[in-house]
């Protein structure tokens, strides 16, 4: 019998030391967790060699879920086919197509508390990687993310990508240990998550987290009528003067002037970041507005090139850096057309139609929708590996989807 189960065993494996590497997946050129991903892909084979291949072994309804991520990562055929191009984008996203099914297929052989260890192993390794970060002084981190110096000593910071990662941690954490959901617990792993995203400068991170928390809070409290609606009466208000704040004060007049906001009146950390996301979004809009892009979309290489000369109209610099559009949804538009954003919109109601029951799981996908509004996690590594991960452990707690497997029930 353990002859039988040695596939699933080394996917299993695989899928801890693969879970441990995401976080230093994040270090400048390094691309190895994809080696713990063809381990996994090693198991599955094994499996059916040994035992056989069982096509009804994931039920549909899973397979229903996890199919906006196939064609996500079917989306950069549309440019490979007829030119070749795209192909970063292919490799990127082949995990997407195969591996979730891969996972729940092998799952079903795995100890009950397999969830719990994934969890826990990603946290150990954030946690090393942010101990990494401490043991260069919190002033030598503080200070270089703020003068936008790259320092040899912390190349494993990468702050967009640091700061989604503890993010989805903070949700991940509290679906899966009940014991951090009490108040005390609950209030210091909140505050520490914080400032950790005050310390890195993840600034859009920091403002999703926030918001995504109390998101939480308020569904949560939808069996006590009257809270409800007291929570969603302060939230509208609060909304509606910070809208009218911001309006008044002319900062968004002047950062969507072609000037921008002043270096002299604000942080140049902030300025450089918030001139430069306007800037992207405008070209990016600009290559959008033409229908033949609108219909069709524009390959990776053609998008480098058109994308620079959109932004050199408005900024020279940013021209020279072949930046990315920094948005999640201008970027799936330019890339895939009308048809990828349909994929997209697909993945999102097919998302969150699965955890409407579910508060932590809603506010933690509300914290990646709104971390996507600044930044692309679907253009690298790290960003697909994310996705697949937190798919998987997203259905995993939903009862009435997955059945039980064999370990589960003893």
């Amino acid at each position: 019998m353990i002859a039988l189960q040695i596939g699933s065993r080394i996917a299993l494996l695989a899928c801890m030391l693969w879970v441990f590497c995401l976080p230093f997946s994040m270090a400048q050129q390094t691309r190895f967790t994809s080696i713990f991903l063809f381990s996994i892909l090693g198991g599955f084979l094994i499996k059916v060699l040994t035992e056989g291949f069982d096509p009804w072994r994931v039920p549909f309804r899973i397979i229903r879920l996890i199919l906006p991520l196939g064609l996500i990562a079917l989306l950069p055929l549309l440019h490979f086919v007829p030119t070749g191009n795209n192909t970063r984008e292919l490799l990127l996203n082949a995990p997407l197509f195969l591996v979730p099914y891969i996972l729940f297929y092998l799952s079903r052989d795995w100890p009950k508390w397999h969830s719990k260890a994934i969890v826990f192993t990603l946290a150990f390794s954030f946690v090393l990687l942010t101990g990494f970060l401490l043991m260069q002084g919190p002033n030598t981190v503080w200070f270089s993310v703020r003068s936008e110096t790259e320092l040899p000593d912390i190349f494993l910071l990468a702050r967009p990508q640091m700061g989604f990662l503890a993010g989805v941690l903070f949700f991940l954490c509290r679906q899966q240990f009940i014991f951090l959901q009490k108040p005390v617990l609950s209030a210091i792993s909140f505050g520490l998550t914080v400032l950790l995203l005050f310390w890195i400068l993840s600034k859009i991170a920091l403002l999703a987290f926030i918001s995504a928390v109390f998101l939480c809070w308020v569904i949560a409290s939808k069996s006590k009528p009257w809270l409800f609606a007291s929570q969603i009466t302060l939230l509208s208000v609060g909304i509606f003067l910070v809208f009218w704040k911001l309006m008044s004060s002319g900062l968004v007049s002047e950062a969507l002037s072609r000037d921008g906001l002043s270096f002299e009146k604000y942080p140049k950390a902030y300025v450089n970041s918030i001139n430069s996301r306007v800037v992207l979004w405008r070209a990016s809009f600009d290559l959008v507005s033409r229908s033949e892009n609108l219909i069709t979309g524009i390959s990776s290489e053609q998008l480098v090139t058109e994308l620079d000369f959109a932004v050199g109209k408005y900024n020279g610099y940013l021209q020279t850096r072949h930046l990315n559009p920094h948005n999640q949804f201008l970027y799936m538009l330019l890339m895939y057309g009308v048809l990828g954003m349909v994929c997209w919109f697909y993945f999102w109601s097919s998302v969150l139609k699965a955890i409407r029951k579910f508060p932590v799981l809603i506010s933690m996908w509300c914290f990646v929708f709104l971390c996507s509004i600044t930044e692309i996690f679907l253009d690298r590594e790290f960003g697909t590996q994310m996705y697949l991960l937190m798919i998987f452990l997203s259905i995993r707690v939903l009862p009435d989807i997955v059945p039980a497997s064999p370990a589960e029930n003893g």
